[in-house]
């Protein structure tokens, strides 16, 4: 996956680091202890933080602890642990993981009429500002990309929205509107979604914090740890 980070440098200008690096990945003995725990959690996690625009498109808002919950799942799944691929792995995908000021989503099309889907896709890996919107109280963000799609059918895409400081004050208050609105087309079919109150609440959570990192322990992670690395 390749990425880049339009949201990587603060209102003054100033870059941020690595939201996540491969120091924070347990390694594969102690990933194994508590993957059941942290498996659980991440579901419910995902559960409150994803929305749903119709039958056949979802969006997963992401932050830290989801990120974490997936390279560890990655590198599972690949059967790599060395230093080198958890590095490559960690720069992918750390970019997910929201900067001050933004909300960052994995949006996956699944199912229904399969030209609707590829037409979808294909807007969403052309124009993704044109296709998907977010507005929080008076303010409309568009969907930006941050990982072009390998091809322009892929159902999966990685996008942010840059929805301001002002936006945890517009989630917390239930009388602004926060919806989610997803056209196909140039004239054509317009769904919109108001955001479940659990996921505005999972989302102000997220902006409040600098760089959306959770509290302690809502996700594996091996920073901040005195003792030595597991082998």
């Amino acid at each position: 996956m390749a990425v880049r980070d339009p949201g990587g440098a603060g209102a003054a200008g100033r870059a941020f680091g690595p939201a996540v690096t491969a120091a924070d990945l347990l390694g594969p003995g102690e990933y194994a202890r508590v993957r059941a725990p942290l498996q659980a959690a991440c579901i419910a996690l995902k559960r409150r933080r994803r929305v749903w625009i119709g039958p056949h498109v979802s969006v997963q808002f992401e932050n830290r602890s989801t990120v974490l919950y997936w390279l560890h799942e990655w590198a599972r799944a690949e059967g790599r642990w060395d230093a080198a691929f958890l590095a490559r792995i960690a720069a992918e995908a750390e970019v997910l993981v929201p900067r001050p000021g933004d909300l960052r989503a994995t949006v996956l099309i699944c199912g229904g009429a399969r030209a609707d889907a590829l037409a979808l896709a294909s807007r969403l890996a052309a124009d993704p500002g044109s296709a998907l919107a977010i507005r929080l109280g008076d303010r409309v963000a568009r969907a930006e990309p941050i990982a072009p799609p390998p091809d322009a059918g892929c159902p999966v895409h990685y996008v942010r929205f840059a929805v301001g400081r002002d936006a945890v004050a517009a989630l917390r208050d239930r009388r602004r509107p926060a919806v989610l609105a997803l056209r196909l087309g140039p004239a054509g079919v317009h769904t919109a979604v108001s955001l479940p109150e659990r996921t505005r609440d999972a989302l102000a959570a997220d902006l409040h914090h600098r760089l959306g990192h959770a509290p302690p322990g809502a996700g594996p992670t091996r920073r901040a740890r005195s003792a030595a690395p597991p082998p």
